[in-house]
């Protein structure tokens, strides 16, 4: 059976999309703030744990999954790009793709020493949701 050719419209839409997609891709920064745990804190904002992070993310920020993220059940974690301007916290501060939706609310970055000033003042308030951080996924 001879496969079905694609329209001429079928195909710029397929074009516009790539074209989208890489326009989208050549915005990120390659941080990996978005594939580290976030911590709720008593006053409603959130942080980017340091150390914690998803497990499919390497010591140089790429995923060994990117491809295929999606499709994996293991990775049901990762968000689209569409997820992640629509959800507050999920992105970083000074992340480019916060800035595509006005008023988003980014996640603090904080270094270890600051994370564990943070964590201690939240257990102080009675914050002990805090203690879910822990958990590796």
């Amino acid at each position: 059976m001879a496969k079905k050719r694609k329209t001429l419209m079928q195909l710029k839409k397929e074009a516009i999309s790539k074209k989208q997609d890489c326009e989208w891709e050549s915005l990120c920064k390659r941080c990996g703030a978005c594939c580290h745990v976030k911590v709720g804190l008593s006053d409603g904002t959130y942080i980017v744990h340091p150390h914690i992070v998803c497990k499919y993310l390497t010591d140089t920020n790429s995923c060994t999954v990117y491809e295929r993220r999606f499709s994996i059940k293991e990775a049901k974690i990762c968000f689209s790009r569409e997820e992640m301007i629509s959800r507050d916290y999920i992105l970083a501060e000074g992340c480019p793709y916060a800035k595509l939706r006005p008023g988003y609310k980014t996640a603090q970055l904080v270094t270890p020493e600051e994370f564990d000033i943070i964590i201690e003042r939240e257990l102080q308030l009675g914050n002990y949701n805090i203690l879910l951080a822990n958990r590796v996924f």
